[in-house]
């Protein structure tokens, strides 16, 4: 999710299976986990600090990335009959929607076409170092863009590391995953196909000080040497339009969906 624009609306539904460990995280020191029985959505402008996400970029003070022609703005709109908040103890998730913008919520989103839900854990969760898992699964079509990513905390630097992204953009198939890094001197993207998108897979980030290693269910992926050395953040966005899944037509289906069963953020070895 190349830093340059993106949105959301939030609901929970119920999931019947069980939540699974990754082996890759047995050996660690668990420092935060969000697995969603109750929402914790900071809705406020700027921040309380009292609650688990915020629902906009915080650091940058926007609800969508210009630079990246993201069509989508990103924010919490209680006032919207989509909204729907539903759990049952251990098995509840939580999803994320993109939409068509109401005619009426349009003068409240920059008269931007979509309206979208987004966590970023800035507040609370950035640190030096770790292991980031997530396990999500995701509903889109054409040209709707799900991003699960990081990006450091200064607001300076010029490290991101995405853990994992889908796009709807005609040209590749739409079961596949990426998993990217911007900012060194080359950047990397492993393209991962013929992933079952829509159903979960467990998403994971191990960062020290040599290497950034990306997982999938527990099997190592890729790795690199490390080139980001202050605390990151982890974020979870649509974007709409891009410049990667470009612009929707009539086969769009809409809205597009990421849920997520867990967040967990575990210290390093």
């Amino acid at each position: 999710m190349k830093i340059i624009s993106l949105l959301f609306l939030f609901s929970t539904a119920l999931f019947s299976c069980k939540k699974l460990s990754n082996d890759s995280s047995s050996t660690r020191t668990l420092l935060f986990e969000d697995d969603f029985d109750n929402l914790s959505l900071d809705t406020l402008n700027p921040p309380s600090g009292l609650k688990n996400w915020a629902t906009y970029y915080v650091g940058w003070n926007v609800h969508h990335l210009i630079g990246n022609n993201d069509q989508c703005y990103k924010s919490f709109f209680p006032h919207v009959s989509a909204v729907l908040h539903e759990t049952t103890g251990e098995n509840s998730t939580i999803r994320l929607y993109c939409m068509k913008t109401p005619d009426v919520d349009s003068s409240k989103v920059d008269n931007l076409p979509y309206i979208g839900g987004m966590l970023s854990g800035q507040i609370h969760h950035s640190q030096l170092y770790g292991y980031w898992e997530v396990r999500a699964k995701f509903n889109i079509s054409k040209s709707q863009h799900w991003g699960i990513w990081m990006v450091q905390a200064d607001n300076e630097g010029p490290g991101e590391i995405d853990i994992v992204e889908v796009v709807g953009n005609g040209m590749n198939p739409i079961n596949n995953v990426y998993m990217t890094q911007h900012g060194s001197s080359n950047d990397y993207m492993t393209t991962i196909p013929d992933v079952t998108i829509d159903q979960f897979h467990v998403y994971g980030l191990e960062w020290t000080s040599t290497q950034i290693i990306w997982y999938l269910d527990g099997v190592e992926m890729k790795s690199i040497p490390n080139y980001i050395y202050s605390p990151m953040y982890i974020m979870v966005t649509p974007e709409i339009a891009n410049v990667w899944a470009g612009e929707p037509d009539s086969t769009t289906l809409w809205p597009t969906v990421c849920e997520l069963d867990y967040i967990r953020i575990y210290e390093k070895k």
